[in-house]
């Protein structure tokens, strides 16, 4: 948890500055190793939002080639775990997701 306490001020310094965007997602992918492979990514930070995404790749299709229902699950799974830490104090909370439900409306067949 001792890399996680400092999220906040990673945060601070990912919403003025494109290098150390590209710094936490680089972070991010290492602490979150199953993001990793789909290409989860933060695109924008603001202090109440966040921005996120993945590649549509090959990795991330299903068997109609759209972007995977999971991998949509897991862009907004990371979204609001981050925008929820980024209220918390992470060195004294850990977010277990007990539930999940989505709807989905239409099908992914370009980046999300």
């Amino acid at each position: 948890m001792k890399g996680l306490a400092q999220l906040p001020r990673l945060l601070e310094g990912a919403r003025r500055s494109p290098f150390r965007l590209k710094l936490l997602n680089l972070m991010l992918g290492r602490v979150i190793p199953f993001n990793r492979p789909h290409g989860v990514r933060i695109i924008a930070l603001g202090d109440d939002w966040v921005q996120t995404g993945a590649d549509y790749r090959r990795r991330n299709h299903n068997h109609l080639r759209g972007i995977h229902a999971c991998c949509i699950a897991t862009v907004a799974e990371f979204s609001s775990g981050l925008l929820f830490l980024s209220r918390l104090n992470p060195a004294r909370y850990r977010l277990i997701m007990a539930k999940l439900e989505i709807d989905y409306h239409y099908h992914a067949k370009e980046p999300i």
